[in-house]
């Protein structure tokens, strides 16, 4: 966690209207109503998420109002502005469904690395992750024309994450550009064609991926309160833009092959608008954060043939840290979340579109000087996909991260 300014501060009424202002665009721009009707095959890629961050995930992913570690990378760049400089490396275990109808494993592995820059008021970085697995099985079609099979795609992020505070880090604004490579090597397609193969042959993809650009903003308010009840209240908000990476067209061989390119998507366009408390108890040195989070992914955006299809993420998480210092030891970390996570529309019963609940909890420590910390965070996910009487299964997803903050 970064050294917080011990000073209180209050926000003068300029400062506090551009907040709310910069909130205020946020919520409007991610919320406009789509003019184009989306319809087209069905996505499914929210229960295979694999977002950064073992402290993070421990929390329920109720992070974007705190923000204040390498995982801002994702849940909100304008946390990169802080006081420390950071390098990362965490390894979790990601999600796997081999066939159709068949139970979850955890066979993949997802890795975070990089590493982030602090100087003054200014924060740059530079990070790996694969926010999202593209996983699930597309049903046969009525129709004598259609593709089908199983559908594997790994996206891959590249991201240079950039902020700027203010008004003593009380106001923070940040982005991140990205280079997204989506990999479909492990999808089995199978195409039918009335006129040629009406019983359905093998399809090869045309293109083993496709790469494209894709970014972020985020903002993200801090309010110190005063006597006689002294905490920190902040707000956060990201926007995340769609990739330009056209893996629909990349996996088509030819322009008939476009049933093909309906099955596979971009990274999607997503935001989510935190709110966390964070209460300081000098007495017994300790500090107590709970947090409170709402999301929304667009899949229907990142399918060429696009259907409406958002997967909306409420999450809530808790911290209590103890700050007592024994030996090297500077903290210890207990964590707590929830979070639930389900379609916008459910399709028939083979359109698999799981509704998504998480159980989330784990432990971090802290040992150093006041100079160089040794960061250790341990979390597991209890993750559960149902959808109706077809699917009901559970995978024990964990995640290890260790981190030098300097």
């Amino acid at each position: 966690m970064r050294l917080e300014r011990r000073a209180n501060f209050r926000i003068s009424s300029t400062a506090f209207f551009i907040v709310i202002m910069a909130i205020i665009v946020i919520m409007v721009i991610t919320t406009l109503p789509l003019i184009v009707p989306l319809t087209g095959s069905q996505a499914l890629a929210d229960p295979f998420m694999s977002y950064p961050g073992a402290r993070a995930k421990a929390m329920g992913g109720a992070f974007t109002g705190i923000a204040d570690d390498a995982s801002a990378v994702w849940y909100n760049p304008a946390g990169v502005a802080g006081e420390e400089h950071n390098l990362t490396l965490e390894c979790s275990q990601a999600m796997t469904r081999s066939n159709d109808g068949g139970s979850l494993g955890t066979g993949s592995t997802a890795w975070f690395m990089g590493g982030e820059y602090s100087l003054d008021e200014f924060g740059i970085g530079l990070f790996y992750y694969p926010p999202y697995t593209v996983r699930y099985w597309a049903p046969e079609p009525d129709s004598d024309n259609g593709a089908w099979g199983k559908v594997n795609e790994i996206i891959q992020t590249i991201s240079v994450p950039f902020a700027v505070s203010s008004f003593d880090g009380s106001l923070k604004f940040g982005g991140s550009l990205e280079w997204v490579h989506i990999g479909i090597d492990g999808s089995k397609i199978y195409l039918r064609d009335s006129e040629t193969t009406p019983g359905g042959k093998g399809y090869s993809v045309g293109k083993k991926g496709a790469s494209g650009f894709s970014g972020s903003i985020g903002a993200l308010f801090t309010y110190f309160a005063t006597e006689p009840w002294p905490y920190k209240l902040r707000f956060g908000g990201v926007y995340r833009l769609k990739s330009a990476t056209d893996i629909g067209s990349a996996a088509m061989r030819s322009d008939s092959d476009e049933a093909v390119g309906l099955l596979f998507y971009d990274k999607p366009r997503s935001y989510d608008l935190g709110l966390s408390l964070i209460k300081d108890f000098f007495s017994i040195g300790s500090v107590l954060i709970l947090s409170a989070q709402y999301g929304n992914t667009d899949w229907g955006s990142a399918s060429k043939g696009g259907e409406k299809c958002e997967y909306r993420k409420i999450s809530c998480g808790l911290e209590f840290s103890i700050l007592r210092e024994t030996a090297l030891l500077k903290s210890t970390h207990f964590r707590l979340g929830y979070y639930t996570s389900q379609p916008s529309a459910q399709g028939q019963s083979e359109d698999w579109r799981p509704d998504v609940k998480g159980i989330t909890y784990g432990i971090g420590v802290a040992v150093g000087d006041e100079l160089d910390t040794l960061h250790l965070d341990l979390s597991q996910e209890q993750r559960t996909l149902t959808n109706g009487d077809d699917f009901d299964d559970t995978a024990t997803l964990t995640s290890l991260a260790l981190s030098w903050s300097f």
